[in-house]
Parts: structure tokens; C-alpha cells; sequence
């Protein structure tokens, strides 16, 4: 019957595939042997040249070719239990590492996989995914499954941060957070940078995912971009929808972290996984455990000139900071650059990180000459290294605003801040709240002018951002 058929269509749609498919697949010759010159292994590229012509004959997805044709097919796939989110662009064996290392730590189940690359059928459709489509079927699909892999790659810039069809996808999963388990995981290769880079500069690694915008997100399809688009307007809003992916990725980043932490511990790699847990001591507003994790690491026998060292004492820094001992704060920072500068060299992210710190620390103390004179520094590395137009550069622009305002040295501190503005502006758009901050530090050096008339057109303008971007009613 036309019902029952249907039936088996939706039940097709949802069946996933085993680690023990995964391993298959990428040891098959197809697999292996697939690969012109210099092609990088992407999924799109998987899809392309092994799982297109696999299925051609058929004209099915290859979950159902498995279904089908193997006599084992009950070992290879199943209703799908695991949704993953992820990016084409990916390398497919970063993908499948994941994928196998979270079986590997759930054998008292067996996990299938809704992998779209196995469980789409991509050569026809007889379903149009419309707005409707999204805000039903799709939510449905991830809430049958009861527990999301969100794949977030590359570190300084993930991809599905930028994708229409992952931020739907994502929004499902936290809108159903009852019925649908989330995790955020990285590939292996990069978790031990991820980890270093929390150590060091934790707001650097949320800045992308605070520039998560779903009104810019794009697909492959732009009938799906629209479609998806048009579920966001017609239901949550992109500014509501921004607020939580923000929100909860900021989260889960912090859980991700602890995570990571404890299987770097379990590896026996001490030195890193104290460090981490420093990190969430102080997140946690749990000083003393901290100062504990962070005189253990320095009692370690790592070479005195070494990055871990340096991290250690940029965390010390920022614990006496918290206590308002200046003096201690700009010492520990002080120690953490001439490390910076023996390891890494003047020219590296790192010392202009340092110096941006020491500058911090400088403001705190009452020293702005000597503030100013670091932030310089820090602008100098900064601009030679990812180009003017950066978010560091445009936080190093603002600080060295702020104290010109501070020394009531008005006309430089105008200066600085509109070029953190037109950096905000090129990178961020004038539709993001870091872009309305801008504004409204503008407004307040304008208002210490008494220059009235545009303090409040700047301050105006920022109200009509944060109204736009983050709602009317936020604190």
C-alpha cells in the first residue's frame, strides 16, 4: 500500500551505519584507491568518487544498498541512534576518528550512526524540504536518534559555525534537550591545541563561536539555505537563535575542556591536564584549588624556558589580578614574557598576547604611560602577523582607547577606538553586539568631552544594534 510504503521510506531515511561499517569502508580498496594526486580525502570528495558510484545502479542511499544486499547487514546498520552534524569540507578520516572513538567508549551499546554521506539517499528525492519540512521532519529525525555529534573543526574558525544546515541541526538538539544528549567533540589531532590554547587565551577560543550569525549561514542548495532560513524567521528568530547557539556552545566548550582534561590526565600527561584543571579551578570561582594545580605544574620538571611554564604563570597572574595584588599580577606576567621571548621570539601571537596582559596589568597598577607602551607592542606583532584587520587588533585599539580616555588625552582616544570600530566593522558587521560595544565606547569619550550631540548618536546607534541583536529585554 501506498501507506506502507511511505512507512519504509521514513524508516530508510533513519538508518545509520556501525563502527564496525566505518572500519570496513575506509580500508576497502574503493576507499583506499579512490584518490587522484593531491586530492584531499574531504567528504564531499568520499561522496563523489566512492559512494555516488557505489549507488548509482540502485539509485538508493548506501545504508540501503547495505540493508539489501549483505547478509550481515544487521552488524553494519540500524535505526540511527547517533545523529552527526558536520561539515563536508571535512577531511573524512578526521570524521570517522571520532565517530569510532565514541562507539569505542560506548560498547554497552550498539551505536549507528546517522551519517548523511550513508543515510541520504543523493541521487533523488521525493520529499521538498520546505520550511515546514526543517521545523517537523528534520527536529523529528534528531529527536528519534536521542543524542547529537556536533564535529566542530577547524579551531580558529569552525566550519559549521558558518552552515545553515548545522545550525538548524544544532538548534533542534538544544530546543529538544530533554529527549536529544548534545556533544561538541574535536578530531583527536586537534584536541591537545585546543587544550594549550584554552590554557592561554580562552576568550580567543570563543570568539568564534561568538560570531555565529544564522541569518549569513549558507548550504550547498540554496533551496535548502532559503528553506531553512525561512524555519528560523517563522519560529524562533535569527536573533534568538544566535543567543543560544552562543550561549550553549560557550558551555559546552567549558565541558568539552573538562572532558579533555581527564582523558589527558588518564594518558599520564600531567603537566597539561593540571594546567586545564587551573583553568576550570578559576572558572569556577575556586582560587585555592587553583594556586594548588598551578605550584604543582611549576614544581614539575619542565625546563624553565619552556610554553607550559609561561602559561603557568599567565594563570597565576590572573588569580592575583582577581585578588588585587598588582604588583604580584605584573610580575607573573613580566616572568611569562621573557619566557615567551626565548621560546617563541618576538614575532608570534603568544608575546603579543603577553604584552597585551602586561599592558592590562599596567592599567590596573596606575601605569598607563607604561599600559600604552605595551599595548604598542602587542599592535606592532599583531598587525605583521594576521593582518590589521583582526579581532585582536581591534581589542588592542579599544584598550589603548579606553586609557587615552583615561589620561584625558580625548582626541587619541577617539582615534583608537574608531579604528577598533572599523575593524569590528569589517569583521564582524555593524549587526553584532562587539560592534555596538564600539559604538557605545565611543558615545562615553564623546559624553567626558561634553560633546553631547554625538555621544548620544553614538550611544543611540549601539541601543539599536543590541535591540537588533540580542533583544530588547537583555540585561
Amino acid at each position: 500500500s501506498t501507506t506502507s510504503a511511505q512507512s519504509l521510506i521514513r524508516a530508510m531515511a533513519r538508518l545509520g551505519v556501525s563502527a564496525s561499517y566505518l572500519r570496513e569502508f575506509v580500508a576497502a580498496p574503493a576507499y583506499t584507491t579512490a584518490w587522484p594526486a593531491s586530492t584531499a580525502k574531504t567528504t564531499a570528495k568520499v561522496a563523489e568518487l566512492v559512494v555516488l558510484p557505489q549507488t548509482q545502479a540502485k539509485q538508493c542511499s548506501a545504508a540501503q544498498l547495505l540493508q539489501e544486499q549483505r547478509a550481515d547487514h544487521k552488524e553494519l546498520v540500524g535505526n540511527a541512534n547517533v545523529y552527526v552534524s558536520h561539515v563536508w569540507s571535512y577531511d573524512f578520516n578526521d570524521v570517522v576518528a571520532v565517530l569510532l572513538e565514541h562507539a569505542d567508549k560506548h560498547k554497552d551499546k550498539k551505536v549507528y550512526f546517522w551519517l548523511d554521506l550513508f543515510s541520504a539517499n543523493h541521487h533523488k528525492s521525493d520529499v521538498k524540504r520546505t520550511a515546514e519540512w526543517f521545523r517537523t521532519t528534520c527536529r523529528k529525525s534528531i529527536e528519534a536518534a536521542g543524542e547529537m555529534l556536533l564535529v566542530l573543526s577547524p579551531l580558529d574558525d569552525p566550519a559549521p559555525l558558518k552552515r545553515a544546515w548545522c545550525l538548524w541541526e544544532l538548534h533542534c538538539a538544544l530546543e529538544a534537550k530533554d529527549k536529544v544528549r548534545l556533544s561538541v567533540v574535536l578530531p583527536p589531532n586537534q584536541r591537545f591545541a585546543f587544550l594549550k590554547n584554552v590554557i592561554n587565551d580562552f576568550r580567543k577560543m570563543v570568539e568564534p563561536v561568538m560570531r555565529a550569525d544564522a541569518a549569513k549561514s549558507k548550504a550547498r542548495l540554496k533551496s535548502d539555505e532559503s528553506a531553512i532560513h525561512e524555519a528560523i524567521k517563522s519560529s524562533v528568530g535569527f536573533t534568538a537563535l544566535n543567543t543560544q547557539i552562543r550561549s550553549n556552545l560557550r558551555s559546552e566548550g567549558v565541558e568539552m575542556t573538562r572532558l579533555l582534561a581527564e582523558e589527558e590526565a588518564a594518558k599520564g600527561d600531567g603537566v597539561l591536564a593540571l594546567m586545564v584543571q587551573a583553568f576550570l579551578h578559576r572558572k569556577y570561582d575556586r582560587p585555592e584549588e587553583a594556586k594548588k594545580a598551578l605550584d604543582k605544574c611549576l614544581a614539575m620538571a619542565l625546563p624553565k624556558q619552556h610554553s607550559l611554564t609561561a602559561y603557568a604563570f599567565f594563570q597565576l597572574a590572573d588569580l592575583y589580578a582577581k585578588k588585587g595584588e598588582h604588583d604580584q599580577e605584573t610580575q607573573m606576567y613580566e616572568r611569562a614574557l621573557q619566557i615567551q621571548l626565548a621560546t617563541v621570539g618576538e614575532q608570534h601571537p603568544d608575546t603579543a598576547l603577553a604584552y597585551f596582559r602586561l599592558g592590562n596589568a599596567n592599567v590596573r597598577n596606575g601605569d598607563h604611560d607604561k599600559a600604552l607602551y605595551m599595548y604598542k607592542l602587542a599592535l606592532k606583532i599583531q598587525i605583521t602577523l594576521p593582518g590589521e584587520q583582526h579581532s585582536a587588533a581591534a581589542t588592542l585599539y579599544g584598550n589603548m582607547g579606553a586609557t587615552y580616555r583615561m589620561m584625558k588625552d580625548f582626541e587619541n582616544a577617539i582615534k583608537m577606538q574608531k579604528s577598533a570600530l572599523q575593524i569590528k566593522m569589517t569583521t564582524l558587521g555593524e549587526l553584532h553586539p562587539d560592534t555596538a560595544s564600539a559604538f557605545s565606547n565611543i558615545g562615553g569619550t564623546y559624553s567626558d568631552m561634553q560633546d553631547f550631540n554625538k555621544a548620544i548618536k553614538m550611544y543611540k546607534r549601539a541601543l539599536q544594534i543590541y535591540i537588533a541583536t540580542v533583544g530588547e529585554q537583555h540585561e
